[in-house]
């Protein structure tokens, strides 16, 4: 048999071509084939610890821009937050400074023109009630007045045309008063010799001036070592007014002056401050919604005015113990802070001359300090902006 020709090797493949198998020639054993190696297991990758920085052209493992670096103290991205931080600090002490400065400065400020202004009202009221009481001056030094109600030979049942003139002298003055003074409400003239004259309906007979004296009030005035002072109310006059004239409105007065002659006869003469003329100077006194304006009579008797429409019903200022402390104050006028209805005020207060009146304003502190705390809330805004920008540039 020739040799069987062998198939050339494909240039394109690289490999020899399988050779033909010969009809008739046995197969090799098994146990004559060589086993296969065993394929070598893969080794893993060493992961990259934390402190490792990657090699050029090699993925980092971590993520975020710090991710897969330590942060070193000293470097710029710490510097940065730390002048951040810093920067919101400052900010925020400066704004807070700024805010207890105006805050103290403006209370300050406010609270002194408060009582220059409740001082300066005080000053107007004293100056009208002094008008007032030297036209009750004049009255009870004219020559009429002495020629009747002074004369203890008066007889009233059998007058003279003098002295029938001068009580008419008398009468016309007293009932000039009023559009003299804006400040008079009512009038009462009372006499122990003769009948007594008044503003008012009712009739001041010859027995009015022993009732009179028989009442607190006139107990008051009677055991006074003063030739004058004043009232804060008189219910016997206002009662004798009623009885006469129920329709008529005698009790519309914030406080009442009077003046007495003790000589060989005896003559109290009352004159009524209207109070319409002092809530009109109140009124002046208005800080806006919460705020009060106080004239308080030396018995206690006041005349509130509620400021900016103020709903709330007004406090008694004489059972304050503000009140009590400027009563006892050798001030004449200052101001106290107090707490009213659960709120901070200030309590302004100015003393009427030697009335014994006062004058008060009470108003709320977020009045005045309201605009200061514009400088809290702009403080904390730049604060809240400054922490987001830091937040922002640090992601």
């Amino acid at each position: 048999m020739g040799k069987a020709k062998e198939k050339p090797i494909d240039k394109q493949q690289g490999k020899a071509p399988k050779k033909t198998k010969l009809p008739g020639a046995p197969k090799a054993p098994e146990a004559a084939r060589a086993p296969k190696p065993p394929r070598a297991s893969k080794v893993p990758k060493a992961s990259k610890s934390a402190g490792e920085i990657s090699a050029p052209g090699e993925k980092g493992t971590g993520t975020g821009r710090t991710a897969g670096h330590r942060i070193s103290p000293n470097s710029l991205m710490v510097k940065m937050i730390g002048a951040f931080v810093i920067l919101i600090i400052m900010i925020f002490l400066v704004g807070t400074v700024s805010y207890s400065v105006a805050k103290s400065v403006v209370s300050q400020e406010v609270k002194a023109s408060m009582t220059e202004t409740v001082s300066a009202k005080g000053s107007y009221l004293e100056l009208g009630l002094q008008q007032v009481d030297n036209q009750m001056l004049e009255i009870i030094s004219m020559e009429e007045c002495a020629a009747y109600y002074l004369n203890p030979k008066l007889d009233v049942s059998a007058l003279t045309k003098e002295q029938t003139t001068a009580k008419g002298e008398v009468s016309s003055k007293i009932l000039s008063l009023k559009s003299i003074s804006d400040f008079v409400y009512h009038v009462y003239l009372i006499s122990d010799v003769a009948t007594g004259l008044t503003t008012t309906p009712v009739t001041l007979g010859l027995g009015t001036y022993e009732e009179f004296i028989a009442s607190a009030e006139g107990q008051q005035i009677d055991a006074s070592s003063d030739k004058w002072g004043y009232l804060g109310r008189h219910p016997f006059l206002e009662q004798a007014v009623y009885q006469e004239d129920d329709k008529f409105n005698s009790s519309d007065y914030a406080i009442s002056m009077w003046r007495k002659v003790n000589m060989k006869t005896n003559m109290i003469l009352v004159v009524d401050i209207d109070k319409s003329t002092v809530y009109n100077a109140l009124a002046e006194l208005d800080n806006g919604e919460g705020s009060y304006a106080a004239f308080v009579a030396p018995d206690g008797n006041e005349t509130v005015y509620c400021g900016g429409g103020t709903q709330e019903e007004a406090p008694s200022f004489s059972q304050m113990e503000a009140y009590r402390q400027a009563i006892e104050a050798e001030a004449a006028d200052g101001y106290r802070e107090i707490r009213f209805q659960g709120r901070p005020y200030v309590f302004a207060y100015s003393r009427i001359g030697s009335t014994g009146a006062m004058l008060i304003t009470l108003v709320p502190t977020s009045q005045f300090l309201g605009n200061t705390g514009s400088i809290q809330t702009i403080t904390y805004l730049m604060v809240l902006v400054a922490l987001v920008i830091a937040v922002a540039m640090c992601i």
